[in-house]
């Protein structure tokens, strides 16, 4: 079943894109359990939504999939360029398999369709995901992302030859504008565009003490994941390098102690009642926090 779309951010992650999931609720398939470290629950109640039909013009997102190799492997890769004038959050292309293809031709998937016990008339509706969940200003190109069979995670595409028994079927991509992330569908059949219908506000932030003890994320994007009582955890976008540096500084000069080193993508935090987990992924540019309250803790042993 085709998503609608959309909005993936998945921790490192699920095929799926998450900002994506962010205004659609789609999920991707994995074969991994998830953890705090590489997923969080969405709050419906954490972002503001409006009515909007905004889109872009799809043809100018110019993307290709070439051989390249990658970790010494030559692998089909896909990349784009964003010849748009916002800067594209979310790029997630779904192939299907071309009306040639036969089931004899599936063999060259073997493996993978093993593994994953498709067979059948399941090897019929099997088809392939590649995205790109890199922000990507007007006049960049991202992407060297392999692509994913069955939108599984560890099952890719691994030549030319497996790349060739499939063609587009469908896009879904979400761009930055105005304070909003907007996402639209692009067909490549009936080659037409649609909108999603709602944007979601881009950067969101609790009111909760929690979400005071400690500093904002100096970003354009934030999703929040967690919001109660005893726990704020959010996720910022396109964080460099250099940001997180800076925001584990901001901790450091509000308080926080680590016995970690600063340099580290997982850095443990501590002050008074509260404690931070700061998680990097570089690859995505994705900075997590999670902070939590040790008051309930000590009212219970008491």
């Amino acid at each position: 079943m085709k998503k609608q779309l959309i909005i993936s951010i998945t921790a490192t992650i699920c095929a799926a894109s998450m900002l994506i999931c962010v205004l659609s609720g789609c999920n991707a398939k994995t074969d991994e359990s998830s953890d705090s470290k590489s997923s969080s629950s969405v709050s419906n109640s954490s972002k503001s939504e409006k009515s909007s039909d905004k889109m872009i013009d799809f043809s100018k997102l110019d993307w290709k999939v070439e051989e390249e190799i990658i970790d010494g492997e030559r692998r089909p890769i896909f990349s784009y360029t964003n010849n748009t004038n916002v800067t594209v959050c979310d790029f997630e292309l779904v192939f299907k398999q071309k009306e040639t293809t036969t089931r004899e031709d599936l063999s060259v998937f073997k493996e993978a369709t093993d593994a994953l016990k498709i067979s059948g008339d399941a090897l019929d509706k099997l088809n392939f995901t590649a995205s790109c969940k890199l922000f990507t200003k007007p006049g960049e190109t991202n992407g060297n992302d392999t692509i994913a069979i069955d939108n599984r995670v560890g099952y890719r595409v691994t030549d030319m030859k497996q790349y060739a028994l499939m063609e587009p079927d469908y896009a879904t991509v979400a761009f930055l504008d105005g304070g909003y992330i907007y996402g639209m569908n692009y067909d490549f059949k009936n080659e037409k565009s649609t909108p999603v219908k709602k944007a979601v506000e881009a950067y969101n932030w609790t009111d909760s003490e929690l979400g005071k003890a400690i500093p904002k994320l100096e970003c354009e994007v934030t999703r929040i994941g967690l919001d109660d009582e005893d726990t704020f955890s959010v996720t910022g976008y396109d964080f460099s390098e250099e940001m997180k540096d800076a925001y584990l500084n901001a901790c450091i000069d509000m308080g926080y102690k680590t016995d970690d080193k600063l340099t580290d993508n997982y850095i443990d935090l501590s002050k008074d009642n509260y404690k931070v987990n700061v998680d990097y992924y570089d690859k995505n540019k994705e900075l997590r926090i999670r902070v939590e309250s040790s008051k309930q803790e000590s009212s219970k042993v008491g």
